[in-house]
């Protein structure tokens, strides 16, 4: 249920057994969400979230769940201001009397902020906060986070930088280091140059992980595309690297389905954080509308 105007509501309820042949298979998922506009600028908002999975299916070992409660502040849509908290919970039958139960809480603030300067546009954000593991184990975590990216006419270039400590629930390590970048550049009026590249570091385990995506496009005098696509990736710890090149040709269609409407069109991707992989199968929503993202970790909104 969604809906409002000038505060506005979204609330949900998913839940399947294991048995059902979905995503959502042997997991219970709880959302709600508020926002209210004080002004033309100042934006309030509210939410919490309950996600539970069975330990029977998708390969967990034990039942898992995962709490979420977010409090934010935004400004012209240019600067905000966050309070977060995050738990999750792991239980794991060790013998027919004796239980295990593993407990990890992370709650900290997070601001972030952009500024345009004509073609240029820089933003970044800064976070801190607590996170414990177990009763005892608790410890100071940050992150850190600076892009900046540029447009040229047609052509766009985007580099950026991030660094987390302390946030193994969220990021996967103690410690992580990303930096990346990506642009498109028209080397004439029908040919054009794409590239996505990133490199993932943990500095505690030695582990790095790279992937560069790039493509060459032609569009054709008929309308078609042509286009050559590669991917180089690489481990640290792997013997091998690997690489993947595939040529692709589109065309369009051109079938009658209707009026032509102006409406804008939404796309995304969802990435795992650590490897930069697109994550399949997973919820996405935008306002009132919901989507379910496809093997590449890709979503679109009309």
């Amino acid at each position: 249920m969604s809906g409002g105007d000038r505060v506005r509501y979204d609330f949900g309820h998913i839940a399947a057994d294991n048995q059902f042949a979905g995503v959502f298979r042997g997991a219970t998922h709880d959302y709600a969400s508020l926002s209210a506009r004080a002004s033309g600028d100042v934006l309030f908002s509210a939410s919490v979230g309950s996600h539970r999975s069975s330990g029977a299916i998708l390969g967990l070992l034990a039942p898992q769940s995962f709490q979420s409660s977010t409090l934010a502040m935004d400004y012209a849509s240019r600067f905000s201001l966050q309070y977060s908290s995050l738990t999750r919970t792991s239980r794991s039958d060790v013998s027919r009397s004796d239980v295990s139960r593993s407990d990890e809480s992370q709650r900290g603030v997070l601001a972030r902020g952009e500024q345009t300067f004509g073609a240029l546009r820089l933003w970044g954000g800064a976070g801190a906060g607590l996170a414990s593991s177990g009763s005892s184990n608790r410890h100071a975590y940050h992150e850190l986070s600076l892009g900046a990216s540029a447009s040229i006419g047609v052509n766009s270039l985007s580099l950026y930088g991030e660094s987390s400590k302390g946030m193994s629930i969220t990021r996967g390590a103690d410690a992580v280091v990303t930096i990346g970048g990506d642009g498109r550049l028209y080397l004439g009026p029908r040919t054009s140059v794409t590239f996505n590249g990133f490199q993932t570091r943990i500095p505690s385990g030695g582990d790095r992980y790279s992937q560069l995506d790039a493509g060459l496009s032609q569009l054709l005098p008929t309308g078609s595309t042509v286009s050559l696509r590669v991917r180089l990736a690489a481990n640290a710890n792997a013997a091998h690297g690997r690489e993947i090149a595939f040529l692709e040709y589109s065309m369009p269609l051109q079938l009658p389905v209707g009026r032509a409407r102006s409406a804008g069109r939404v796309r995304g991707r969802v990435v795992d954080q650590e490897t930069g992989r697109g994550v399949a199968g997973t919820l996405v929503r935008l306002g009132p509308q919901a989507a379910i993202t496809d093997d590449e970790g890709r979503v679109a909104f009309a």
